[in-house]
């Protein structure tokens, strides 16, 4: 049952005495939580994961044949600046990146 001084809400099984806890918004991320369950949510990519992102991208393009069009160097100092703005995380201003990636495509 919700209970209105709440915004939570708090459900009991009569058989067990377990409790659930519900917490969280319907437009956002949600937190279940039952007796002898514990759940983390994270959202995005990890710092890690996003390194090893770059990592292959780098790799691309030194694997890249040259072309007298594109030089590899603005190919590579380009992703480094997506990459410099990218872990800023929330900071990041995502219009700078779409900017950027756009002068890759």
């Amino acid at each position: 049952m919700a209970d209105k001084k709440s915004s939570k809400a708090k459900t009991e099984n009569s058989k067990g005495g377990s409790n659930i806890h519900i917490g969280g918004s319907v437009s956002g991320s949600s937190l279940v939580v039952g007796d002898h369950n514990k759940i983390t949510q994270s959202n995005g990519l990890q710092a890690a994961e996003i390194a090893k992102l770059f990592e292959i991208a780098y790799q691309k393009i030194e694997a890249r044949q040259e072309d007298p069009r594109v030089d590899k160097e603005e190919i590579t100092q380009t992703v480094q600046r997506i990459e410099q703005e990218t872990v800023k995380g929330e900071e990041a201003n995502p219009g700078k990146v779409e900017r950027l990636l756009t002068t890759l495509i």
